[in-house]
C-alpha cells in the first residue's frame, strides 16, 4: 500500500508558523519603534529649519530607520526563503513580495531622507547667513555661504552673495575681483552686470561720459539676457539720458539721438510695467524730435513729434479710465493734469488740479497741489509770451496768479525777469512790480540773478553783473553758467582780478573739459593778460565746435598775426569771409 503524501499545510505548518510569528513580533517592534520617530520628525521639522540640524537628526536617526526596516525585511524574507526551498516559486513570490517591497521602500527612504537632510541644511545655512549679514557679521556670513557652495558646487549664486558681503564691508577691490570672475556664468550674469553698472556709476576716477558708456555696456548685457528686466531698464534709461546730455553739450547730435532712442527703448519696458510712465515716454520722444531739429532732420523731427503727441494721448486715456473708477485719486488727477500740460491744453490741465484740491479736505497734499498749479499757470504764461504778437497783458495776469499760489516759483520769476529786461514801458514796470512783491521778504532766486547779471554784462555794466553772479554763486556752487559768467565779468571790472577769473574758469573747465564756451572765455582772459600762446590754443579748440562766432574768428586772426602764423591767419580770414557772406545772404533773404 502506497504511503499517503502529506498535505501542503501539514508539511509546511511548523516552519511557516515560526516565520509568521517572528514576522508579527518584528511588525510589533517596528510599530512601537517607528511611531514615536515619525511623530518626533514631524513635530520638529519646522524647528529644525530655523537652526543648524542637530547631530541626532543628521547621524543617529537615519541609523534607527535602517535598523527598523532591516528587521522588518528579515521577517518578510522568511516567506521568500521557505517558499523557494520547497520548490514553490509562485508561493515564494506571493508571500515574499513584502520583502521585495520593503527593500525598495528602504532604498527610497534612504534617498528621500538624504535629500531632506541636505535641504534642511541648506535652509538652515541660508537663514544663518542672512541673519549674520543683517547683523553686520560678514565673516560669519561668508562662512555659511562657503558651506552652501560645498552643498551645491554648481550654484554660483552663493559666489555672488560672497562678493556682495565684501561690497557691504566697503572692500570694493575684492568685490570687483570676484564679480569679474562671475561674468562668465550665464545663470548669474544679469545680476553681476547690473551690479557692475551700479558700481561704475559710483566711480570718481573717470570722467562722466566714460563712466556712462561703461555702465551702459553692462546694462546692455543684462537686457540681452532679460529684456523685460524692470530695474535694469530704468537704470539704462537714466544712463542713456545723461549720456545724451553730454553729447548735446558737445554738439554731437547724432550720438545724442542714438542714446535717446536707446533710452526710449528702455522706458517702453518700464512703461509696460507702470502705465503712469507713458507721459514720461512722450516727453522723451518730444526731446528726440527737438534733437532732430538741431541737425535739420525735419522729417524725423515731425515723425517723433507726432509720436510724442500720440503717446501723450494714450497717457490721457490711461488716467481718465482710472479716474472714472476712482474719481478722487489725487495722484492720478495730477498725472492727468501733467498729460494735458504736455499737450499745451492749459485750461484742461488746471481742471483736474481744482478737483484734486477740492477732494483734499485734510489739506495734506496742499504742498504738492498748490505749487503744481502755480507751475501750470507759469507755463501757460510762457506760451502766451511766445505768441505772435506776444500777449503780454494776459501773460502778466497768469504770472501774477502763479506768484500768488507760490511766491517761490522760479519759472514765473524768471519770465518776469525776462520781461523786465526785454520789454519797455508799462509791461516792464508791471513785471518789475510783481517781481519785487514776490521777492520782497526773501532773496531773489538763482535764475533771477542769472538773468539780471547776464543783461548787465551784455550792456557793459560789469559791477552790477558781478554782484548778481556773486549772489547766484552763493545759492548754487560750482554751476557752470555762473562760474563762466563770473570769470568773464571779474576779468573786466574797473579793477580786474585776473587770478580770480582764471581760478573760476579753470574750476568750470575741470568739470566740463570739452565745453567750447568755457575754453572761449578762458582764451579771452588770456588775451587780456597778453598770454597769446595760451589764448590761441584755447580759441583754436573752441573754434572746432563754435563755427558761427565773428568775434572768435577776429581774435584768432589777431593772435595768428601776433604769433606770426601766416598760414593760420589766411585760413581764419577765409572762414570769416565765408561767415560774413552767409550772414549777409540770410539777412537779404529775411528782408524779402
Amino acid at each position: 500500500m502506497a504511503r499517503r503524501r502529506r498535505s501542503f499545510n501539514q508539511r509546511d505548518r511548523f516552519p511557516m508558523n515560526i516565520v509568521n510569528g517572528f514576522r508579527r513580533f518584528l511588525g510589533m517592534i517596528q510599530y512601537w519603534l517607528m511611531t514615536p520617530l515619525r511623530w518626533m520628525m514631524q513635530e520638529r521639522s519646522t524647528r529644525m529649519a530655523e537652526r543648524r540640524p542637530s547631530v541626532f537628526r543628521l547621524l543617529f536617526m537615519p541609523f534607527i530607520w535602517i535598523f527598523a526596516y532591516t528587521l522588518y525585511a528579515i521577517g518578510n524574507a522568511g516567506d521568500l526563503i521557505v517558499g523557494w526551498s520547497r520548490s514553490r516559486p509562485i508561493r515564494a513570490l506571493l508571500f515574499g513580495a513584502p520583502a521585495i517591497l520593503t527593500a525598495l521602500t528602504f532604498g527610497i527612504v534612504l534617498l528621500v531622507n538624504s535629500s531632506a537632510q541636505q535641504t534642511t541644511m541648506r535652509d538652515s545655512y541660508e537663514l544663518s547667513a542672512t541673519k549674520a549679514e543683517s547683523e553686520g557679521r560678514y565673516e560669519s556670513a561668508r562662512m555659511y555661504y562657503q558651506r552652501l557652495r560645498q552643498l551645491s558646487p554648481n550654484d554660483k549664486k552663493y559666489d555672488l552673495a560672497i562678493a556682495l558681503t565684501y561690497q557691504a564691508e566697503d572692500n570694493t577691490v575684492e568685490a570687483e575681483k570676484r564679480m569679474a570672475k562671475l561674468l562668465i556664468y550665464p545663470q548669474i550674469t544679469a545680476e553681476v552686470n547690473q551690479w557692475m553698472a551700479e558700481r561704475t556709476l559710483e566711480r570718481d576716477d573717470i570722467d562722466d561720459q566714460t563712466k556712462w558708456i561703461v555702465a551702459r555696456g553692462h546694462i546692455r548685457n543684462v537686457l540681452q539676457r532679460a529684456p523685460q528686466n524692470f530695474q535694469a531698464s530704468r537704470l539704462g534709461q537714466k544712463i542713456n539720458t545723461d549720456l545724451a546730455d553730454s553729447y548735446v553739450l558737445k554738439k554731437e547730435y547724432e550720438d545724442a539721438i542714438n542714446s535717446l532712442k536707446e533710452a526710449e527703448s528702455n522706458l517702453k519696458v518700464v512703461a509696460s510695467f507702470n502705465r503712469s510712465k507713458i507721459l514720461e515716454l512722450a516727453q522723451l520722444q518730444a526731446r528726440i524730435a527737438a534733437t532732430y531739429n538741431e541737425i535739420r532732420s525735419d522729417e524725423f523731427a515731425r515723425e517723433y513729434l507726432d509720436l510724442s503727441k500720440s503717446t501723450a494721448g494714450r497717457s490721457i486715456d490711461h488716467f481718465e479710465k482710472i479716474i472714472d473708477v476712482n474719481f478722487d485719486s489725487i495722484p492720478d488727477l495730477i498725472g492727468l493734469s501733467n498729460s494735458y500740460l504736455f499737450m499745451r491744453d492749459f485750461a484742461k490741465a488746471i481742471s483736474p488740479l481744482d478737483v484734486a484740491m477740492k477732494n483734499d479736505r485734510s489739506k495734506k497734499l496742499a504742498p504738492v497741489l498748490i505749487p503744481h498749479k502755480s507751475k501750470v499757470l507759469a507755463t501757460w504764461a510762457e506760451d502766451e509770451l511766445k505768441k505772435k504778437p506776444p500777449q503780454l497783458s494776459r501773460c502778466l495776469e497768469l504770472l501774477d496768479e502763479a506768484i500768488q499760489y507760490n511766491s517761490n516759483n522760479e519759472k514765473a520769476l524768471a519770465i518776469l525777469a525776462q520781461i523786465v529786461v526785454l520789454s519797455n514801458g508799462q509791461g516792464s514796470e508791471k513785471a518789475k512790480q510783481i517781481l519785487n512783491m514776490a521777492i520782497a521778504e526773501t532773496e531773489a532766486p538763482f535764475v533771477v540773478h542769472v538773468i539780471f547779471g547776464s543783461d548787465a554784462a551784455v550792456k557793459g555794466k560789469y559791477e552790477v553783473a558781478n554782484r548778481h553772479f556773486q549772489q547766484a554763486a552763493l545759492q548754487r556752487k560750482n554751476t557752470i553758467v555762473v562760474l563762466n559768467n563770473l570769470a568773464f565779468v571779474t576779468a573786466r571790472l574797473k579793477t580786474p582780478d585776473y587770478g580770480q577769473a582764471l581760478a573760476l574758469i579753470n574750476t568750470a573747465i575741470s568739470i566740463q573739459p570739452n565745453n567750447a564756451n568755457l575754453l572761449d572765455t578762458r582764451g579771452g582772459i588770456y588775451l587780456l593778460t597778453k598770454q597769446y600762446e595760451n589764448a590761441y590754443r584755447d580759441f583754436e579748440q573752441a573754434e572746432l565746435r563754435i563755427k558761427n562766432s565773428e568775434r572768435l574768428y577776429k581774435d584768432l586772426i589777431f593772435l595768428s598775426n601776433k604769433l606770426e602764423f601766416e598760414q593760420h591767419e589766411r585760413k581764419y580770414s577765409t572762414r570769416l569771409e565765408k561767415l560774413l557772406a552767409k550772414k549777409k545772404l540770410t539777412t537779404l533773404g529775411s528782408q524779402r
